[in-house]
Parts: structure tokens; sequence; C-alpha cells
């Protein structure tokens, strides 16, 4: 029987071509960085912290590297009601309003910082979660909105199969 090997964020970051540095060169607030060239070669991580923030750290740089190559490629879901020309004047300020609020809180680090913690919480490590939840305690109730996603878009995929296999059942029948 063959055993699944489990995914790393190593791996993922050895397929978007990023090698990793381990370094002690870092200052010591400084858990790590992403190589400031327009072409990222590798991300260097500060050895001195403990593996959970060493985790943290590379997740947060492959989010920075990939989400602004997710956009060139396909925009993100909130740009189609966002920036639609809206007939209605009110409509127009209240997307206004939503661009700027979302522009403001959603800067590209935080995120990255949500996507490293998706990462974290996808590829199953659970001791590095709950000692970085114990160190920043902050990021909880971002790990339970994300849970919440990603189990109603889950409840959402079941129930439209559901319903299509009970719509193609009553078309097979006589």
């Amino acid at each position: 029987m063959n055993q699944k090997s489990k995914l790393t964020l190593e791996d993922l970051a050895a397929s978007q071509k990023l090698a990793l540095e381990y370094t002690a060169e870092l200052p010591p607030q400084l858990p790590g960085m992403l190589d400031g060239r327009p072409d990222p070669t590798y991300i260097a991580v500060n050895n001195t912290q403990p593996v959970y923030e060493q985790r943290f750290c590379i997740g947060s740089a492959l989010g920075r590297y990939y989400l602004p190559r997710h956009w060139a490629v396909r925009p993100p879901w909130y740009h189609s009601p966002f920036n639609r020309r809206w007939n209605n004047h009110y409509m127009r300020l209240w997307m206004r309003g939503a661009r700027r609020w979302f522009n403001r809180n959603f800067n590209q680090q935080k995120q990255s910082e949500l996507f490293a913690l998706n990462m974290l919480m996808t590829l199953g490590y659970k001791d590095d979660l709950r000692l970085y939840f114990e160190k920043h305690p902050e990021m909880i109730k971002w790990a339970v909105c994300l849970t919440f996603i990603s189990v109603a878009r889950g409840l959402k995929q079941r129930l439209v199969s559901v319903v299509k296999r009970l719509f193609t059942m009553n078309s097979a029948l006589p």
C-alpha cells in the first residue's frame, strides 16, 4: 500500500523555484525575507528563530511571491463587484468606500500573512500553529474565519453535487 508523502512548505518553495537559505545574519526580530529583486530566487530564513516562525515566514514569503503573479493571470474575486461601472449613484459610492476599506485593511502584507496561515492549516502543521497562536493570539480570529470559509465551501460543493445527482436520478426514471 502506497503512503502519500506529505507536502511541505519547503516543497512548495522548490516548486516555485525559490531556494531556502537559512542564515543567522538577519536581525533577531526579523524571521526572514523574500529576495527583493523583481524576479526573486531565494527566501532568507533566520535560523535563530523558532521553527514555527520560520515556517510562517516561508509561507508569508510564498504568499508575497505567488499572489501578485496569481492576480496577473486571474483577477481576485473582489475586483468584479468593486470595479464594475454601477448605474446607481449610491451603489458607486458604496463600492468606492468598500474598495477603499478593503485595500486599506487587506494590504499585501496582511494577504501574505493570511496565505501563510492558510498554508499552515491546509498542510497540517498543528503543533506549529498552536505555538504560533500562543505567541500571536490576534491571528486566531483569522484562523476561525479561514476555517469557516473552508467548511462553507466544502458544504456548498457537496450540496451542488447532491442536487445534480437528484436531478439526474429523476431524468433516469421512466
